[in-house]
């Protein structure tokens, strides 16, 4: 059983570690690694910002799992998660998705959209199990990649 919390200072290293993952990186519109006095900065601005959520996922035994990141743009919402490396291939990932998902959509009524690069086939696989539905394919900096949306 998963639970699931707002983020908050207390998860600025957490959050960084996941972050410069390797296989997080690879898979980011960014792949260069993120140095941590910008990650700090980035991340605070982030917490006092009324249109990102951080929430962070634990697992029965209060081991914390990953996080969902939820963003209201100008014109659209997006999500994002991260999976802590050794909770990997638990199936977390699409739970995660649709808990967050469902609690942001029980407030505010509105699509949330996904953009994943083409070849991250195990996020299409988790976003598809948490209910996302492919839209188009896209290029987003020059990277093939697909929007998905629920």
């Amino acid at each position: 059983m998963l639970k699931y919390r707002k983020a908050s200072t207390n998860d600025v290293d957490k959050i960084f570690i996941w972050a410069n993952d390797p296989v997080v990186r690879k898979f980011s519109y960014n792949s260069e690694p993120i140095k941590y006095s910008k990650h700090v900065e980035w991340f605070n601005n982030k917490l006092n910002d009324n249109d990102s959520i951080f929430y962070i996922f634990e697992n029965s035994t209060n081991e914390s799992v990953g996080l969902v990141r939820i963003e209201k743009s100008e014109n659209e919402i997006i999500i994002g998660v991260l999976v802590d490396e050794k909770q990997r291939g638990k199936s977390y990932a699409s739970k995660m998705l649709k808990l967050a998902s469902d609690a942001y959509q029980l407030k505010n009524k509105k699509d949330i959209h996904a953009y994943i690069k083409k070849d991250n086939f195990a996020s299409i696989k988790s976003f598809e199990n948490a209910g996302f539905v492919f839209v188009k394919e896209l290029l987003i900096k020059d990277i093939p990649s697909v929007l998905y949306e629920r």
